[in-house]
């Protein structure tokens, strides 16, 4: 069984490599570091300096305020596409090094196009009202286009690079996706004149559904309480939503069409990386929680043909918990403020349409903020529909979340996952070492 330890690459001791193999059985590992996004790599120069992305953007008067400030900023550095930034690659050398005494192996951590649209915005996320996302977004990603092509030619090249250059067995990719709903500006695009041009290709009518989605946004402003309590009397599902708030079918096919634009991106990626490299190597790719995927372009069914393997996305923009319950918060707090409505009849409509009524999430926004409610309830919502969605013979590797949210809850983690015999997890715990009893609940997961 396959199982992977993402975290901050300095978590990553030769000792806590041990017990993580040793008592949790762990046999592989992702290596991230929260300032930079990826672990830290060495770049070939040429290959930098054919980049997209301007070579001294690191100097830009506020990226380099933000880089000396600490760069905890998206300005400092954003979740760029491959690997962007010449970094110091001592510590992932001397992971390299430990994970080969100790035997296990290191994965390849790259994002795409997800992110840093407000940073590079002449490759950005354009709506269907021709308008950017508001800055003030950018924690909620903002995107560049996903069908720019020298943004996806950089990605393949420069993560070939690095993983020639370190010689990594396995390759994980994350962000390949439109904003989380809790930044619901991300459904009116991409619509810039490259997605456009890829929507003919694939035979939509462009025009035609951009006007679609116009208009739906003109109904969503006249909705009231009123025309809310209707929808949630008879919808069961979003879609079911979708369709009683007003949408036309052109609506459908613009989200069937992003959710191709997504799939074909992260397919293109995958197949230059294997053509490059001269050899097949496995690739996992990090998915939205399940529940609320596809709205951000990722079709669970189409994103299984793209990669090798579906793994978790995790933290406030893609994780299983994290996302869900923001994305429940920013929604209820926006269809409260537009339609007058109660906000407790707001999370009650989401839970409804998204099938969490049956959760025991809170009945405000204040309580789901301050996690009033099972960390490990929500998980066995998102891992269930996984399995349920999942087409047959596709690899998934489960979440395990290893934070303090699921303590004395590991050994149910475990039995849960292991019901569905699963080929792998992925356990999380991004800076903090597990206990040895932790540890022993995790290598229960079988």
């Amino acid at each position: 069984m396959q199982k992977l330890w993402f975290g901050d690459i300095k978590l990553f001791s030769e000792e806590y490599l041990k017990k993580l193999k040793g008592l949790a059985g762990i046999t592989g590992v992702v290596p991230d570091n929260y300032q930079i996004h990826v672990p830290g790599y060495k770049v070939s120069d040429d290959i930098l300096d054919r980049s997209p992305f301007p070579r001294g953007w690191t100097e830009w008067p506020a990226a380099k305020k933000d880089i000396e400030a600490g760069g905890d900023t998206d300005i400092a550095y954003p979740v760029y596409a491959g690997i962007a930034v010449q970094t110091d690659d001592a510590p992932i050398l001397e992971l390299l090094e430990a994970c080969d005494r100790v035997g296990i192996d290191v994965s390849t951590h790259a994002g795409l196009w997800g992110y840093s649209g407000n940073v590079f915005p002449e490759m950005g996320f354009v709506d269907v009202f021709g308008e950017a996302i508001d800055e003030k977004m950018s924690p909620l990603a903002i995107p560049l286009c996903p069908n720019e092509e020298a943004v996806l030619a950089y990605e393949a090249e420069s993560i070939v690079d690095v993983m020639k250059r370190y010689g990594f067995p396995l390759l994980n990719i994350d962000h390949g996706h439109f904003p989380p709903l809790a930044n619901p500006h991300g459904l009116l695009g991409c619509a810039c004149t490259r997605c456009r041009a890829r929507a003919s290709e694939l035979g939509y009518d462009f025009d035609t559904m951009a006007e679609a989605v116009k208009e739906l946004v003109l109904k969503l402003r006249r909705l009231t309480a009123t025309g809310l309590e209707a929808v949630y009397k008879q919808a069961t599902s979003y879609t079911d939503a979708i369709s009683l708030l007003g949408a036309e079918e052109e609506v459908f096919k613009w989200l069937e069409f992003r959710s191709k634009t997504v799939s074909g991106h992260v397919k293109s990626v995958s197949e230059r990386i294997i053509k490059a490299l001269g050899k097949p190597v496995p690739i996992d790719s990090h998915i939205m929680p399940p529940s609320m995927a596809y709205l951000s372009g990722q079709d669970i069914a189409l994103w299984s043909k793209s990669v090798d393997c579906v793994s978790p996305g995790w933290g406030s923009a893609v994780g299983w918990e994290e996302a869900t319950i923001q994305n429940f918060a920013a929604l209820a707090r926006l269809l409260a403020g537009a339609t007058g409505a109660d906000e407790g009849f707001a999370l009650e409509f989401l839970y409804r349409i998204f099938g969490y009524e049956d959760v025991g999430l809170p009945a405000t926004i204040k309580g789901l903020e301050a996690r009033e409610y099972s960390s490990f309830d929500v998980y066995k919502k998102e891992i269930l529909l996984m399995a349920d969605k999942i087409p047959a013979g596709t690899k998934i590797l489960y979440p395990f979340d290893a934070t303090q949210s699921m303590r004395g809850r590991m050994d149910e983690m475990a039995e849960l996952i292991g019901s569905l015999k699963p080929e792998g997890i992925v356990c999380f715990n991004w800076g903090n070492e597990n206990t040895d009893e932790e540890l022993l609940s995790i290598g229960k997961c079988s």
